[in-house]
């Protein structure tokens, strides 16, 4: 039998090209059976806000889109988002719904407690809120 050193480099060359196909078409569609992940880093469930405008930030995996109280918020590239709410005085309820490239759909509940009096309309001036404040059905929670 007689070696064949360029038929053996072919047969090797096709091998590698069939398993990187093969490991890039398993990446691909292990995102389809993990879904969409959302790590909330601020602030934790439970909370105690003792203003009414918080800031929501966090990362997620497999992210193509994430509502926030019904109103999409942007993510980055990187997966990180952020975004300001209003929270009433009281007993609160964010929805998160998040939703990656497939339609897959998880969501997260957190509860906010705002521990305040009653807005400070100097302090929402400077997020352009005025109008949700003065609406408090704009800030009912919808589940």
């Amino acid at each position: 039998m007689i070696f064949d050193a360029q038929k053996l480099f072919r047969i090797i060359g096709i091998g590698i090209v069939i398993l990187g196909i093969g490991l890039l078409i398993t990446h691909q569609t292990w995102a389809l059976f993990q879904g969409p992940r959302i790590h909330l880093e601020s602030p934790l469930d439970g909370t105690s806000s003792p203003s009414p405008v918080i800031t929501l930030s966090g990362s997620g995996k497999h992210l193509a889109r994430l509502v926030v109280n019904n109103n999409d918020t942007p993510v980055r590239i990187d997966g990180t988002f952020t975004t300001t709410l209003l929270v009433a005085p009281g007993y609160n309820v964010i929805r998160l719904d998040a939703y990656d490239r497939f339609q897959k759909h998880t969501h997260l509940l957190l509860q906010i407690y705002g521990n305040f009096e009653e807005y400070d309309l100097e302090l929402l001036k400077n997020t352009g809120r005025e109008a949700e404040a003065l609406n408090p059905s704009v800030l009912s929670p919808s589940a």
